[in-house]
């Protein structure tokens, strides 16, 4: 069951990330956010693509690998409602919507899902 809980994590992570590319979160980043928009998205854009490989290499080809990548999204996805939680009065913020809040909260509790079935399950 846990494999499940991962995988809806990811998906739902990804679909965050997508939704972040249209809500321009660059612009809540200190050091991007100074960037011209169009260098400030591709940066965004390009710093996910060695995160997304080491996140799908690891948490599914690397045997001893798996587990704490897994456990730190999973973690991650949790932080990430605080660190939205924030930001939500930054006044660059877009993510003022129901399908982003909805995406931000249900990653965030897929990994909580995710980190409860690894802890019952061992």
């Amino acid at each position: 069951m846990s494999e499940i809980a991962f995988i809806l994590l990811l998906a739902l992570f990804l679909g965050h990330e997508l939704d972040a590319i249209r809500r321009h979160e660059w612009r809540l980043f200190p050091v991007i956010s100074r960037m011209d928009d169009e260098i400030g998205y591709l940066s965004f854009l390009i710093a996910h693509i060695p995160v997304f490989i080491l996140v799908f290499w690891l948490g599914f080809f690397v045997p001893a690998a798996i587990v704490p990548v897994r456990v730190a999204l999973a973690a991650f996805s949790v932080i990430h409602i605080w660190l939205h939680w924030l930001f939500r009065d930054h006044p660059r913020n877009e993510f003022d919507n129901l399908v982003s809040q909805l995406l931000i909260w249900t990653t965030g509790a897929a990994g909580m899902l995710y980190l409860v079935e690894l802890a019952i399950t061992g």
